[in-house]
């Protein structure tokens, strides 16, 4: 097992224009998604049913602005991730709650792929890229088509592709010594994951079995005993919860 640099930590003061960075391109990349969706949203978009690639605007719209009618096993806590809060801020905020609702549910699936986009930056950092060529590489990644569109329309593509980059950030930090490998950490990341979508289940499993595998020295068969009762724990509490 690889011992932890504590000294070259990428968390260190000299590493400050590294989260000025990520804080611009994440604030840049919400506005402008958002003001693309709202427009979207204002000029018919998201009224119409399967839009583009199975997408289903009205359905998700809802679901975050106001919960799903029934749990589902395709999408178990989606909703639950977001509505709550989402009616909360609508009451403290006043006015027309089920207008504002709808609003602020539409900035949900901009944010998400603006933090996508600092993401990106921040691994690219850790593996060793330049600062101008990781932010040039986040940002062609931000104006990149099918980065546009699931930043801009609502569904679950965007969400679980998020879930996934905090993933591959936390097997960057664990591989390249910069933390321990808890595993209280993948199933939390992992529950979110999967909360978004079932079937995700499947990219906690392939992402955390390598990472033991090459962390801890293990042989495949090994390292794969040793993530499956991460993976299964973790896919039975969402089902439970």
């Amino acid at each position: 097992m690889r011992k932890v640099r504590n000294s070259a930590s990428p968390f260190r003061r000299t590493y400050w224009p590294d989260y000025v960075i990520f804080g611009v391109l994440v604030i840049a990349f919400s506005v402008f998604y958002a003001r693309l969706s709202l427009s979207w949203h204002f000029a018919g978009f998201s009224s119409q049913w399967d839009f583009l690639f199975d997408t289903d605007p009205p359905k998700f719209i809802s679901s975050v602005a106001d919960g799903w009618p029934l749990r589902r096993l395709a999408h178990p806590h989606f909703s639950n991730f977001f509505s709550p809060f989402i009616r909360v801020l609508a009451v403290l905020w006043g006015g027309d709650p089920e207008p504002l609702r709808i609003r602020m549910a539409l900035w949900v699936f901009p944010i998400a792929g603006a933090l996508k986009i600092g993401l990106v930056y921040l691994i690219f950092r850790l593996m060793g890229t330049q600062r101008k060529a990781a932010t040039f590489l986040a940002i062609f990644l931000g104006l990149s088509w099918s980065q546009l569109l699931f930043s801009i329309v609502p569904e679950t593509y965007i969400l679980s592709s998020l879930a996934i980059l905090l993933l591959t950030l936390y097997a960057v930090l664990v591989l390249q010594g910069y933390t321990k490998n808890r595993f209280w950490v993948w199933g939390l990341i992992g529950f979110f994951l999967i909360g978004v979508t079932g079937s995700n289940a499947a990219f906690l499993g392939l992402m955390l079995w390598p990472v033991i595998a090459i962390h801890q020295n293990k042989s495949l068969l090994q390292s794969f005993l040793s993530a499956a009762p991460i993976v299964g724990g973790t896919f039975l509490l969402v089902l439970i919860s």
